[in-house]
């Protein structure tokens, strides 16, 4: 399985956001985008099965 790292933002509220990014669109990644939401407290970690099997036909974001 493929390994996606954490990326970070802070938002101007002070708060840190993270997410995980895959389908680079200079590598192969499709024009349309899908945003990959868990639930029950989980992490995004758990898409990254679905992430790789996206990211060549889309840019796929996973937040936290």
């Amino acid at each position: 399985m493929k390994e996606y790292e954490v990326q970070k933002v802070m938002l101007p509220c002070g708060e840190e956001y993270a997410y995980r990014m895959a389908g680079n669109k200079l590598t192969g990644g499709g024009e349309k985008t899908v945003i990959l939401i868990h639930g029950n407290l989980s992490s995004s970690i758990h898409w990254q099965t679905t992430m790789e099997a996206l990211e060549s036909e889309y840019m796929v974001y996973a937040p936290d």
